[in-house]
């Protein structure tokens, strides 16, 4: 008897404008309810879909490997140039060849080296040295390597960051520090 009385049972649809009623009539339905039969079917199906691989990534993935390919391809061939050379002693092949080699590796891998930041300030004009970032990038810069180095178990608290001298607040002859200074500054 109870359920039959809710929000979506009423019985005054004269007097209404027609896109009001064809609003209502797309709109004010109760919830479907569903059982845990048919959410873990909607999930498996999901998850079919998510465990495809995007075709861009897919691309990407393909052009990286055709690159690597590429410079390990360059590398052999720089390789069998060098065993050739019969004047070259074989340490001294060998070791070139390992040098060749670990560079051909690297630039497979796509290693980057690092860019220095610069905070943009009111002195910095232009680009000094590095892309201008603000206070904020910085900051989550240093949050990130300070995680990084947390991760390796390499931090340990630090005080006062090196200064020296009495905690409180203040300075100098400001009357900002504790004790029986002067009065007003």
């Amino acid at each position: 008897m109870d359920d039959a009385y809710n929000k979506y049972a009423r019985d005054d649809d004269e007097d209404l404008p027609e896109w009001f009623l064809e609003d209502e009539r797309k709109f004010m339905r109760p919830p479907p309810v569903y059982d845990e039969k048919d959410l873990a079917e909607a999930n498996e199906r999901l998850a079919a879909v998510d465990t495809r691989s995007i075709k861009k990534v897919a691309e990407a993935k393909f052009r990286k490997k055709k690159r690597a390919e590429a410079k390990m391809s360059q590398a052999r061939k720089r390789a069998s140039t060098i065993m050739e050379q019969d004047d070259v002693p074989d340490v001294s092949k060998v070791r070139e060849i390992e040098k060749i080699y670990a560079k051909a590796k690297s630039a497979a891998r796509g290693k980057r080296r690092e860019i220095k930041h610069v905070v943009a300030r009111k002195f910095h004009k232009g680009n000094a040295g590095g892309p201008s970032v603000d206070k904020r990038m910085l900051s989550d810069a240093r949050g990130q390597k300070r995680a990084a180095l947390k991760a390796k178990g390499g931090v340990r608290k630090g005080g006062r960051g090196g200064r020296g001298g009495r905690g409180g607040r203040g300075g100098g002859n400001k009357g900002g520090g504790g004790g029986r200074g002067r009065k007003g500054f």
